[in-house]
């Protein structure tokens, strides 16, 4: 088993409700945002310090909740002050993305950077991301599939190669950097359904789930049989990613005099 802190670059506490959206930008203080980007990452270092085995970051646009709208960048810098941690992303919210060529470029540079520490876990996101980039829900999830198979073959082709899909075009693909990783990072991804189940156990994806433990075994279950009755694997303990906050204090009433607020709010 290994462990995994997600953070999130956040403002803090802001007056609005953490549900409105989008954030107001007349409430962004430059001195705030450096100063809390400096906490961010003094984490990241303690976290390293703590024996974790990695940190994960994910996705989010226009939000004070969690300034992160590019993870690869956040990474880098962590990839910089860091020595042993994986790299985790949950995840790039690659539908949106208007190259997923640039997503296997960055990504590889990345995994070349850390000497292998990339975790390449990709998201299909919350629909206030659509939003943001202006791009149509309804395609999430064949822009999805196309865009998993257009970083995986640019990972790992030999030759150079065209790319005519649904969504993306392109001529004579071939990437430099390689990833460090042979043959590529893993993935790994977020799965809520049965749908994203069969997508993730068709490829053999390791899948994410931070709900409620009945909704978490559901999906749990749904993977390994999809796995052993259509695609004719089992799957094992690596394949599975459980997310859950985690707050220690000396008494639970302690904990919850501390924590409780912060947690409501997050």
């Amino acid at each position: 088993m290994e462990f995994i802190s997600l953070q999130l670059p956040r403002w803090g506490e802001i007056e609005s409700d953490p549900a409105v959206w989008p954030f107001r930008g007349d409430d962004y203080e430059a001195e705030i945002g450096a100063d809390q980007y400096e906490k961010f990452f003094k984490q990241v270092e303690r976290i390293e310090e703590y024996g974790y085995d990695g940190v994960a970051w994910n996705e989010h646009h226009y939000s004070a909740y969690s300034m992160n709208p590019s993870p690869i960048v956040t990474a880098s810098h962590a990839t910089a002050i860091t020595d042993e941690l994986t790299l985790a992303f949950l995840g790039n919210v690659v539908p949106i993305r208007g190259n997923p060529v640039r997503v296997a470029e960055e990504l590889a540079m990345l995994d070349t950077f850390s000497k292998g520490r990339v975790l390449a876990g990709i998201a299909r996101g919350i629909p206030m991301e659509y939003t943001a980039y202006n791009v149509d829900l309804d395609d999430s999830r064949s822009r999805f599939k196309e865009a998993y198979e257009l970083i995986k073959k640019a990972w790992s082709a030999d030759e150079p190669f065209d790319w005519d899909g649904e969504h993306w075009q392109y001529e004579d693909i071939t990437i430099w950097p390689r990833p460090y990783q042979e043959p590529h990072p893993q993935f790994c991804m977020p799965s809520g359904s049965e749908t994203s189940a069969r997508f993730a156990a068709k490829r053999r994806i390791p899948i994410a789930q931070a709900f409620g433990m009945n909704e978490t075994k559901e999906v749990f279950d749904a993977y390994r049989e999809i796995a052993e009755e259509e695609f004719d694997w089992t799957p094992t303990d690596e394949h599975f990613m459980l997310g859950r906050t985690v707050y220690v204090a000396d008494s639970e009433e302690q904990a919850r005099e501390e924590a409780e607020k912060h947690l409501e709010y997050h």
